[in-house]
């Protein structure tokens, strides 16, 4: 198991310096880097987080903030998982599901790649996990000390990705059912379990709104919800029509497992397996994430695919496990793993799914800024490239003013999270800040609707040097000098 393990961080660290960094992971290092330093980031960001920015806060404050940094974090979150998923595969079906489900989960490419990016989705997967695996061991035990940990998991997933409800909801649902309603058996322990998770949750948003008021967190959740809200008119049919697109379009990616899953289903059929309690408890572990992740989101993103891999993992298990192969079919099951593996990894490298802002280039902007600005000169800038300025004054803290361009957010919600355009021209221009630093996306956000502060940045600032990057240029401006 500990081989299993350093080869999957090997596989993880040569992504984590490989990359390109999206928006999402420099904002969630500038939070955390905030945080740190005694600031509330949930003042002046867009941070809907808070169990992924303490622990992440505090690993930056010793181990430095950097992009490698954050991706170690969680490349170690990844693993942790995939622990969790052995003893989770060992409680359902015995140790060779959990050693089967660890090995696909530490070392196949889709799962080291997309959890090697700093977000959310690696951190959520780990506290549901942790919190299924001692739910499981509740109802089967009766042991109270589980229905704890069980809500601490859960509650520290929701307050990661608050879509995580739908891990203690579906597999809740679902040992409910198995126990026939017994009162002491199943509806005590799950009923502690979800009040639990519920106290864990609300106590991290409770002392948020202590810090910074309620209106404050209620806009933040205004604004998430909003994010979502597209106005297209759903229908079953639409959304299928979608997801089977994005499916098909991630095929090189996820092929393995959407073969074995679909012959996983098959065999269910052909043999039988629905008639075992066991599978049918890991049927229901493995289908909440991917049914609801896979109808909720209009659109899915790749990284919301790394939500769906402990399901496809556990169901390939059980796969391979209950086939009981012999020596030749294990050797022959090896070399199609590393085959197949090879390949993905390799396109996945060639053509990452994820990612604004390739590494090199950013690396170029902060070199030159270091050797050719003094240390007091104010920068302004926004969303990714503020981590690696960490070390230097910054003109605002605006860690995701990206959200400007979401057009279904309402003004009063935006401004009630960021500073409006005009208070940044004010900024600028009573402490005369010297540069500025664009992306493309970041400037398309602030823009968008927002003449004035297009108008008060080409009227003061000139061009001064471009950095190459391959999806989008970094442009370094500096405050025109009056004559």
């Amino acid at each position: 198991m500990g081989i299993i393990l350093v080869l999957g961080l090997v596989l993880r660290l040569i992504v984590a310096n490989t990359l390109p960094l999206t928006n999402d992971e420099g904002s969630y290092l500038y939070d955390a880097y905030l945080l740190g330093r005694g600031h509330l980031p949930f003042l002046t960001s867009f941070s809907r987080a808070p169990a992924l920015m303490i622990p992440l806060s505090l690993w930056l404050k010793v181990f430095g903030v950097s992009v490698f940094s954050g991706r170690l974090f969680m490349s170690l979150v990844s693993l942790g998982s995939a622990i969790l998923l052995y003893f989770i595969g060992k409680e359902i079906f015995g140790r060779k599901l959990g050693l089967i489900t660890l090995t696909l989960y530490a070392l196949v490419s889709p799962v080291a790649i997309h959890s090697s990016y700093l977000l959310t989705e690696p951190l959520e997967i780990f506290y549901s996990l942790l919190g299924s695996l001692f739910l499981i061991k509740l109802v089967r035990n009766g042991r109270y000390w589980a229905a704890l940990l069980s809500g601490l998991g859960f509650g520290l997933a929701m307050a990661t990705r608050e879509t995580a409800a739908i891990y203690p909801l579906f597999l809740g649902l679902f040992l409910l059912f198995q126990g026939r309603f017994n009162l002491s058996k199943t509806i005590k322990p799950l009923l502690t379990t979800g009040i639990i998770a519920i106290l864990v949750w609300s106590s991290f948003w409770g002392l948020i709104a202590l810090q910074v008021g309620l209106k404050h967190v209620v806009k933040n959740f205004e604004a998430i919800l909003k994010m979502h809200d597209t106005g297209e008119r759903l229908t079953f049919g639409f959304v299928m029509r979608r997801k089977l697109g994005e499916f098909w379009y991630l095929k090189i990616d996820y092929g393995l497992f959407y073969v074995l899953t679909t012959l996983f289903g098959v065999f269910a059929v052909i043999k039988r397996w629905y008639r075992d309690r066991r599978f049918r408890l890991l049927l229901a572990l493995s289908l909440g994430p991917i049914l609801f992740y896979g109808l909720y989101y209009k659109g899915i993103q790749p990284e919301y695919f790394s939500s769906f891999m402990p399901g496809f993992v556990l169901m390939s298990s059980y796969l391979i496990c209950r086939l009981n192969l012999k020596l030749y079919g294990v050797i022959l099951a090896g070399v199609l793993l590393i085959v197949v593996n090879g390949i993905t990894f390799r396109h996945q490298l060639s053509h990452p799914r994820g990612g604004t802002f390739y590494l090199k280039p950013l690396e170029n902007v902060v070199t030159w800024v270091k050797s050719n600005t003094a240390p007091n000169d104010q920068i302004f800038t926004a969303a990714v490239s503020i981590p690696l300025f960490a070390d230097r004054a910054l003109a605002l803290d605006i860690s995701r003013p990206v959200i400007f361009g979401y057009p279904h957010i309402e003004p009063d919600i935006k401004y009630a999270l960021f500073p409006t355009p005009e208070e940044v021209v004010n900024y600028l221009t009573v402490n005369q800040v010297k540069y500025y630093i664009v992306e493309k996306a970041t400037r398309d956000s602030f823009y968008t609707g927002h003449d004035g502060l297009k108008a008060y940045l080409m009227k003061n600032y000139e061009h001064l040097k471009t950095f190459d990057n391959p999806t989008n240029p970094i442009e370094l401006w500096v405050r025109k000098q009056r004559s």
